[in-house]
């Protein structure tokens, strides 16, 4: 073989890997792979607690870290996805080092998705490389895999496993070979149970799984899996499952300590069926209506074509196979095969993995104790999302085999109405009555809420703003397929323009609530180190009082190797029966005024407060050269006094010019008495200065009355006979000149812990 020989064919050769399916779907998924890190890099610490908290401990866990005393004030998540965390770990001990890997280890899962996609696309339905790519764009990148993976909660696994599930179930009916049958099928039930191990909600998929291979031997006499593989892998799946989330639970959720069933679990969803009234049955039929409405609005109005082609053509799938027994007892009879074995397995898959997930969804959340006030409940989203693109592909192989008629285009258009009827009776009134709202629940929703925030509670214009997009869509449907009735690539009139759409939601959703979460999330983790860097290896326990559950599981996660506990309330805190070495709580607490030997460490205007409680925390925060405060007031001095953006500080003082102000933290007080806030420095007085006292973050003032006017020193009493929230002290400059300030204190009268006592002493004389 001479050079030019040689050359043409290693030129040929070349042609041919190029051209090759597996390289292509190697680029398909070096491509998926690249999009999902870029969108990535956006990621700083997680912001969904406990949902990402929780999947994180599982890992830390089996790394030695305890963090049971955090992990136990929120409810069950699953197990699997976190065992996967596991080795990150090992590999750095920088917390947000190892959230980035996370989140990368995410990244390389749902990257699978497209490829297996286009695979099914390419071997199992024959369809051409065009269309398959199209189809594997538009389902493996649909916007919940794109965006909910973002996180570390359980959506990476959730999402991934239906794939896989399908794809060893097309490897296995056609096998011949008895051995790789019987892989198939045990892979095929080990995959449905590590997926109800990630998530309870994920029974739907086991169900569905079940159903599948039970429903589909019935109807075709055929096997997608060998039964004793497959139905014996899950029975030992399930009695392992049931092993290792007792001994999680028991190690994290202390199930067996606080004998309380954790929330989010499929139990405790049982328990409240179980316990289901009249009104909790009329819920279950709105949250039902309120999932349709969800579906179809989150696909633009495709959800409906979905649900009218799906269940058009299992009913003639199973017609046809009935027709093909009856014609196999008859000589000659040949049967058309109208949709084929391959297109009725995914189809039947796509109608019970969609209807069980229905089923799931809506017992979980019609049975909530959180329906009445989140907004999102009724309409929620994320855990059906995760078969949308299942029920995408079935639909737009239907459609590429020609199976959609004009009458299933108007069917849907017909469907859409009635379920949007319903909800605008039923679900909208539900919705808008709702207090508030996690977005990301309904993110689907975030590009047809045209003009309105995030945040915003959904109204009735944000209904017919939603309403009106999603039936226009399908009225454009309609009018294409008339125009286009006898076009064999008519798929492509749909398909194309779908593509579009979920990418314009991926932009939309990423920007408005990716972005922004990732930017909040760091806020809080910002607050927390700054109020413990200090005690990081320190080996001190640590109590978080009263603070959200996004602060404290935030400390435990930046902090693994610390001791926290959790006390929710005052009372709680002031019963310990021992103390902890430090306590942590939001600045409003002011705890030094509250319990004795209570000593705040630091700068007196962070947004989180450490506390000295212990002699050894006290000693070693004096040795460690950190300023301590006084127990009994609250003392704001210097470059400490929050003022208004004018006000010139020092160390020493706050020099006030004309029409500025400086004010107190916002303060939480716990007890009935009477308190004081005195203002010590040059040229106040209080005829030329202005005392602004109020309550609830300014909605209401309090009364008070000037006990002492000297020369520097102006103090004021003010009492409340109740727990007070949010008590703010305000002193504006009106006098024409400047004035200095020195230091601001607040404190309470010595009497005040009888105060309440003595009422209701003087109470029970009058009665």
């Amino acid at each position: 073989m001479n050079d030019i020989e040689m050359t043409a064919r290693s030129k040929k050769g070349a042609s041919d890997l190029l051209k090759s399916e597996a390289f292509v779907m190697l680029c398909i998924y070096a491509g998926a792979l690249l999009i999902h890190v870029l969108l990535s890099l956006c990621t700083t610490i997680f912001n969904l607690t406990p949902d990402e908290y929780s999947v994180t401990a599982i890992g830390a866990y089996l790394n030695g870290y305890d963090w049971s005393s955090t992990v136990s004030t929120g409810g069950y998540y699953g197990y699997f996805q976190g065992l996967l965390y596991t080795p990150i770990y090992l590999l750095t001990d920088d917390p947000y080092l190892r959230y980035d890997l996370m989140i990368v280890m995410n990244d390389i899962i749902i990257s699978v998705i497209p490829v297996i996609i286009y695979y099914l696309g390419r071997r199992a339905f024959d369809i051409n490389r065009g269309p398959a790519l199209l189809f594997a764009f538009i389902s493996g990148l649909y916007p919940c895999y794109v965006l909910l993976t973002k996180f570390t909660w359980n959506e990476t696994m959730c999402n991934t496993l239906p794939w896989v599930f399908l794809l060893l179930a097309y490897k296995s009916v056609d096998c011949s070979n008895t051995v790789k049958k019987q892989v198939f099928s045990v892979l095929g039930g080990l995959t449905l149970m590590a997926g109800y191990a990630t998530h309870g909600r994920m029974l739907s998929l086991l169900a569905a799984g079940v159903v599948l291979v039970l429903a589909y031997f019935l109807i075709t006499r055929k096997r997608i899996f060998c039964f004793t593989g497959f139905f014996a892998s899950i029975v030992v799946g399930f009695v392992a499952d049931n092993l290792l989330k007792d001994f999680f639970q028991d190690a994290l959720w202390l199930i067996n300590d606080i004998d309380k069933v954790p929330t989010n679990t499929i139990e405790k969803m049982i328990s409240r069926i179980l316990a289901m009234d009249m009104e909790a049955i009329g819920n279950f039929f709105k949250t039902l209506i309120g999932h349709f409405f969800y579906f179809i609005s989150a696909t633009w109005g495709f959800g409906a074509i979905c649900l009218v082609l799906i269940i058009s053509a299992l009913v003639i799938y199973i017609k046809r196979c009935i027709a093909v027994r009856k014609a196999e007892k008859t000589e000659g009879t040949v049967v058309e095969a109208y949709i084929s074995d391959n297109d009725g397995l995914l189809t039947l898959f796509a109608f019970l993995a969609m209807g069980a997930v229905f089923v799931v969804s809506v017992f979980f959340k019609a049975t909530s104790t959180v329906l009445d006030s989140r907004a999102d409940t009724m309409i929620y989203g994320r855990y059906t999302e995760v078969f949308y693109p299942i029920a995408i592909f079935a639909t737009m192989i239907l459609i590429y085999r020609g199976k959609l008629t004009f009458i299933h285009s108007f069917a849907s258009l017909v469907a859409a109405s009635v379920i949007n009827t319903l909800t605008m009776t039923f679900v909208a009134p539900c919705v808008t009555a709702g207090e508030r709202m996690v977005s990301a629940m309904i993110m689907g929703l975030m590009p047809l809420r045209y003009g309105e925030k995030v945040k915003d509670i959904p109204t009735n214009d944000t209904f017919l703003k939603i309403i009106i997009t999603t039936m226009a869509v399908l009225f454009v449907i309609v009018i294409i397929h008339l125009i286009r009735k006898n076009d064999e690539k008519i798929y492509k009139f749909i398909a194309v323009p779908l593509a579009g759409l979920l990418l314009y939601t991926n932009v939309i959703c990423y920007t408005s609530y990716n972005l922004p979460q990732a930017k909040s999330s760091l806020v809080g983790a910002n607050h927390m180190e700054e109020a413990l860097e200090k005690l990081d290896g320190s080996g001190f326990t640590v109590h978080c009082f009263a603070l959200a559950k996004e602060r404290y599981v935030k400390a435990q996660f930046l902090y693994p190797e610390m001791n926290f506990k959790v006390v929710t309330n005052f009372s709680a805190l002031s019963k310990l029966e021992e103390r902890p070495d430090f306590i942590v709580s939001d600045r409003e607490d002011a705890l030094q005024l509250w319990l004795d030997g209570v000593y705040l460490v630091g700068d007196i205007n962070s947004d989180s407060y450490l506390y000295a409680c212990s002699e050894e925390a006290y000693e070693w925060a004096k040795a460690e050269g950190l300023a301590l405060s006084e127990n009994g007031y609250v003392e704001y001095s210097g470059a400490e006094i929050p003022a208004t953006e004018d006000v010139e500080k020092t160390e020493a003082a706050a020099v006030m010019p004309v029409s500025t102000a400086v004010y107190t933290n916002y303060a939480l007080i716990y007890k009935a008495g009477t308190y004081y806030f005195t203002v010590y420095g040059d040229g106040v007085d209080r005829d030329k200065l202005t005392v602004t006292l109020t309550s609830n973050k300014g909605e209401s003032k309090l009364d008070y009355t000037v006990v002492e006017q000297a020369d520097g020193v102006l103090k004021i009493a003010f009492t409340v006979d109740k727990k007070t929230e949010n008590v703010r002290f305000k002193l504006s400059n009106n006098t024409g000149a400047e004035v200095v300030i020195d230091r601001i204190v607040f404190e309470k009268d010595e009497a005040v812990n009888n105060y309440a006592m003595a009422k209701r002493t003087a109470q029970s004389s009058l009665s």
